[in-house]
């Protein structure tokens, strides 16, 4: 409570903000926290309170102001009250209100306006966790003899939180449009349109009665489109519905055999014949899973609603979603005496745009074997001549493909290998032996389509891992060669998927790899060159993952990737500095089948098994007086994974 001595400057306070002494009235800010304004800190009455009145001199209209009251108590509080001449038509726009956490023990209006007509635009009223006892008003205007026209659009009322209007024994009126004509009004119009009450979180309106707009007196020149009351993510009750061209559920809370909006009081019968209630494209909130054969409730009332399928813009069979990864069907119904709305699930599932991030496994696993072939191809490069000794070797590949199981998904990247070996006499053979650090990074583009809108994904991949080579190659020319790798494979991607109300949502994936090889060649001399043929054994396997994406969650089980490599290869002129070499090989995929579970559904399964061709030329340089050698390689792949890639690998024996 405030001290007596307050009182004073408290009062001083109100005058300056309500007296019309404020020297600007546009583009004006005032916040008010437990009945004290900035930057003083003033105490301001807990009275009745208005933020703008500032006379005539301001009669072309109050714009772009901002009143923000939180904390606080009033008996009535106003954001602008306009009494003004008849000649005088002020244009208001863009204004904002905004109450949270307060008590008004009366009403709320948002712009009151008593001129010879007026134009008021892109008013926002947004109350939340509040409790008033009295009505809300969002526009109330009064016009005298003569003026033009009165007009209103875009007015916004949002009740959100714990707010709480009216009560049993004082109930509250709820009004967008309050308008009075006069008498003589004959050639004025008015309008209202584009405006909305919005009701979300727990708001308690069971004691109110909601009003698109209110006329004191029937008037010939009277228009209203599209004035809508929006349930958002909000169930309960109301007392009566007033002439609202349109109902709008939006985040339904489905339960079933529950009741999403239920009319209490309505006054007379038929009091929704005039409104649209447009179910099509419905968006549930997320959380709970639905089946088919469920029902509910969307308007029930104590009277006749007056809605008819046939009259009513109210789709017989409406699609609807949850969340990104579950579509269905409704089918809607009238039912009882009063002629309630009821919805049934006729069929419900996955939602194919989920698709896409099933495909990224694929791609990601697909990129991660790649890794796997430069890790053993190093070995080539390890074991190219007779030099013994330590040394360093490298890799740079990089490639452009596109794999058929991953929706024809085009996927571009690098990948790089950079470790330490070493070259040594071992028996009737040598052995080449090293250790490495690997590294990929890749990127690809994906198109989706939901709700008839086409839209593109950008995902990106990366690995680090490292692992260890080795091959024996005999004398008579049998070799033998196995590598091991492990580390961790990241995925991630914008703009994959989007809800029912148009958000887009992306995802990250991380999991850990681990992978060996396998081989068995023997090289064949013939004169000037030779012939290698081999057979390689690929394994591969990725650990599983999970990730929510707008409350629905993502499991991805475990991967494994089983490939057969068979190949041959000819190298000419092998005596000199610089060689070229031809290649041809067959590989077939055995599993490489990804599994995913979007929400409460599985996800068809993606699949890397297949066959591919891959035909290959490169040159090597290996000088006699120099310790470096390179090896520079094109591939051409056709089948399971069509493009192409270039890799250039360098060492240095010391």
């Amino acid at each position: 409570m405030m001290k007596k001595k307050q009182w004073n400057l408290a009062l001083l306070a109100a005058l300056v903000l309500t007296a019309g002494t404020m020297p600007h009235v546009n583009g004006e800010e005032i916040t008010i926290v437990d009945n004290k304004t900035g930057p003083d800190y003033v105490d301001v009455i807990p009275d009745s309170y208005t933020a703008f009145s500032p006379g005539d001199i301001y009669s072309s209209g109050i714009s772009d102001n901002k009143l923000s009251i939180s904390d606080s108590q009033f008996t009535n509080v106003s954001m602008i009250e306009q009494d003004l001449y008849y000649t005088q038509e002020p244009v208001n726009a863009n204004n904002q209100m905004t109450i949270k956490n307060s008590i008004i023990d009366e009403n709320v209006t948002g712009i009151s306006v008593h001129a010879g007509g007026t134009d008021t635009s892109n008013l926002s009223m947004y109350i939340t966790d509040t409790s008033i006892n009295g009505n809300i008003t969002g526009v109330s205007t009064s016009a005298y003899n003569g003026g033009s026209n009165v007009q209103l659009k875009n007015i916004r009322v949002i009740l959100d939180g714990n707010t709480k209007a009216g009560s049993e024994e004082n109930p509250s009126k709820i009004v967008l449009g309050y308008m009075n004509p006069n008498v003589y009004d004959v050639f004025r119009t008015y309008k209202i349109e584009e405006s909305s009450l919005i009701l979300k979180g727990k708001t308690d309106v069971s004691h109110a009665d909601l009003w698109a707009y209110q006329l004191t007196k029937e008037t010939e020149q009277f228009m209203h489109s599209n004035n809508r009351l929006i349930l958002d993510d909000w169930c309960g009750g109301v007392r009566s519905l007033h002439n609202f061209d349109a109902i709008q559920f939006q985040n339904l809370n489905w339960e079933n055999d529950s009741v999403a909006l239920n009319i209490t009081d309505a006054e007379n019968n038929g009091e929704l014949s005039g409104t649209s209630i447009n179910v099509e494209n419905l968006v549930l909130a997320n959380g709970t899973h639905v089946r088919a054969g469920d029902k509910m409730t969307f308007i029930q009332s104590n009277r006749d609603t007056g809605l008819s399928l046939d009259k009513v813009n109210v789709t017989e069979d409406a699609s609807f979603s949850q969340g990104v990864a579950t579509v269905g069907e409704l089918e809607m119904k009238l039912e009882g005496e009063t002629n309630n709305l009821v919805g049934e699930i006729k069929g419900v599932g996955l939602n194919p745009q989920t698709t896409v991030i099933a495909e990224n496994r694929t791609a990601a696993a697909a990129f991660l074997n790649q890794g796997a072939d430069i890790a053993a191809d190093s070995l080539d490069l390890l074991g190219l001549d007779y030099k013994y000794g330590l040394r360093t070797f490298g890799a740079v590949y990089g490639n452009r493909s596109t794999y058929d199981a991953a929706g024809d998904m085009k996927l571009n990247g690098w990948s790089e290998i950079v470790g330490l070996g070493n070259v040594h006499r071992k028996g009737d053979g040598e052995l080449s032996w090293g250790i490495f650090y690997e590294n990929g990074t890749g990127n690809y583009r994906t198109w989706n389509e939901f709700n008839n809108e086409m839209f593109r994904g950008d995902g990106s991949l990366l690995y680090n891992g490292g692992g260890a080579t080795l091959r024996y190659k005999q004398d008579d020319g049998w070799y033998y060669e196995a590598s091991v790798r492990a580390g961790t494979l990241s995925a991630s991607m914008d703009n994959a998927v989007k809800d029912g109300n148009g958000n887009s949502y992306g995802f990250d994936s991380d999991s850990t790899y681990w992978g060996v090889h396998a081989g068995v060649g023997k090289v064949i001399e013939t004169g000037r060159g030779e012939w290698n043929v081999y057979g390689k054994y690929f394994h591969t396997d990725i650990d599983g993952d999970s990730f929510t994406i707008d409350g629905d969650c993502f499991e991805f089980d475990s991967l494994t990737s089983d490939r057969l490599r068979l190949g041959a290869r000819y190298t000419a002129d092998k005596a000199k500095q610089w060689s070229m070499y031809y290649g041809l090989a067959w590989e077939y995929e055995f599993s490489g089948d990804s599994h995913m579970k979007a929400g409460q559904w599985d996800a068809p399964e993606q699949s890397l098994g297949g066959s591919t061709g891959i035909l290959e030329i490169g040159t090597v340089w290996q000088p006699d007086d120099s310790p470096w050698q390179a090896n520079i390689n094109l591939k051409g792949y056709a089948g399971e994974r069509e493009g192409m890639s270039g890799m250039v690998q360098l060492a240095y024996t010391f």
